[in-house]
């Protein structure tokens, strides 16, 4: 476990079960419950450092029509690429003013969601495709 439980930071981390999502959870439950593997990193030093990995093994059609649903949270989801969609969100947080940044994919039975404040990277997303894919 990351953080303190019931606080907005706190997540279980590492390998973890999947489970089963409790019956009229959002699409976004359904998902977390499906996760696989969550690695966290927060500077324990700083206000907001967050950075969060997700990796799930999904039906296609659940991650699909939760990606179809982020523009109306201000995301850009670009047409689909190959074998992939992708969908991103960046913003700066209001109250330290750093940025922030939120990154869901789909490709093939695997979804991916990188979420991340005042921790800037480059290509994250395309390391973990090629640590997964090749």
């Amino acid at each position: 476990m990351i953080g303190s439980p019931g606080t907005d930071y706190a997540f279980p981390a590492g390998s973890i079960p999947p489970t089963a999502a409790p019956s009229g959870a959002s699409l976004a439950e359904q998902l977390a419950a499906v996760t696989e593997l969550r690695c966290v990193w927060r500077d324990p030093g700083a206000d907001i450092t967050p950075m969060r990995i997700e990796i799930a093994t999904v039906e296609p059609a659940l991650a699909t029509e939760y990606l179809g649903s982020l523009p109306g949270e201000g995301y850009t989801c670009p047409p689909a690429t190959g074998e992939a969609t992708v969908c991103s969100k960046d913003s700066q947080d209001t109250r330290y003013a750093v940025p922030v940044s939120s990154t869901a994919f789909l490709r093939d039975h695997t979804f991916i969601r990188v979420e991340q404040a005042n921790v800037p990277t480059t290509d994250l997303l395309g390391t973990l495709q090629t640590k997964i894919w090749g």
